[in-house]
């Protein structure tokens, strides 16, 4: 498998400005109908308003998250979470 580390670091670096993104975690999961795919999380500054938390703003990061693992032959589907630094951390400490 690609490295996907070096990949979402490289898909960093064509991230807008906002909203900011603090983290970025990935693992390798079986979805639904039996096939290996990716489930990528991507903590949001908890400073991002509700604005820069629409489909609208955080698309450009999916997009150049997607661009790059397609451009590197990563043929498992990446499913892409999008939550604040904070839920992510309760999440974590349940």
């Amino acid at each position: 498998m690609a490295d996907i580390d070096a990949l979402l670091e490289a898909a960093r670096r064509r991230f807008p400005a906002t909203p900011v993104v603090e983290s970025m975690e990935w693992s390798e999961i079986v979805d639904t109908i039996g096939e290996k795919a990716l489930w990528i999380v991507v903590g949001l500054s908890d400073e991002s308003n509700e604005a820069a938390q629409t489909y609208d703003a955080v698309q450009p990061i999916e997009d150049a998250i997607l661009d790059e693992l397609r451009g590197a032959g990563v043929t498992e589907f990446p499913y892409v979470r999008f939550t604040s630094t904070s839920t992510l951390a309760r999440e974590k400490a349940a």
